[in-house]
């Protein structure tokens, strides 16, 4: 399935995902779609840069940009922005799921793992979030190689959080800078985890706490 303005299958995202079987790879072609993105059956998103740059989801201030609720979704490629006030870029609300390569900006919370387990967050630039990545109740997921990081005039205030029993992730090779309080914060009950070789300079507070 091909979504892109003009002479592909679909116009929509989600008249794509609608039509989609589990197990299809949705391609996504350059271009803003205004859209709330509901992948709810095991699908596989590539965004495409086809000469634009990546396809960009804009939620219009409005819910979440993108939300995984299948098991074992791949997301790759996308920019998603401007969710609404306590909403995400791309939340994760199911299990085994693959983000990366993604761009989020704009979004009270770049990246969400809500009780969401088993995931890989790899490879994906978050500026400009309250929060860039952030783990609740959300357990063995590898978060690797992120940019979580404050913009130059507007600034995240955490830049990978992890909170209320997130146990066993393994946070390795990412950069968290210049965010507003702390670059890495893991509180209250997160235990286990694993947190190497990471980047965490020029935060207002603390690099790590």
């Amino acid at each position: 399935h091909t979504v892109c303005a003009s002479g592909c299958n679909f116009t929509s995202i989600q008249a794509a995902i609608n039509a989609a079987c589990p197990g299809d790879t949705i391609e996504v072609h350059s271009g803003t779609y205004a859209e709330n993105v509901v992948v709810n059956k095991t699908l596989t998103l590539q965004g495409v840069d086809t000469g634009a740059g990546l396809p960009v989801v804009d939620a219009g201030g409005s819910g979440d940009a993108i939300k995984l609720s299948a098991d074992g979704c791949t997301l790759e490629g996308f920019i998603a922005e401007n969710a609404g006030s306590s909403y995400s870029g791309i939340k994760a609300i199911s299990n085994n799921n693959t983000i990366s390569g993604n761009n989020v900006t704009g979004n009270i919370n770049g990246i969400l793992l809500e009780s969401s387990n088993g995931n890989t967050v790899a490879g994906n630039i978050a500026t400009a979030n309250y929060c860039g990545i952030y783990l609740a109740s959300s357990s063995d997921n590898t978060i690797s190689g992120n940019t979580a990081t404050r913009s130059a005039t507007t600034g995240s205030t955490f830049g990978i959080y992890l909170y209320s029993s997130s146990n066993n992730n393994t946070l390795t090779g990412n950069t968290a800078n210049g965010n507003t309080y702390y670059g890495i914060f893991l509180q209250s009950s997160c235990n286990s985890n694993t947190i190497s070789g990471n980047t965490a300079n020029g935060n207002t507070h603390y690099g790590i706490f």
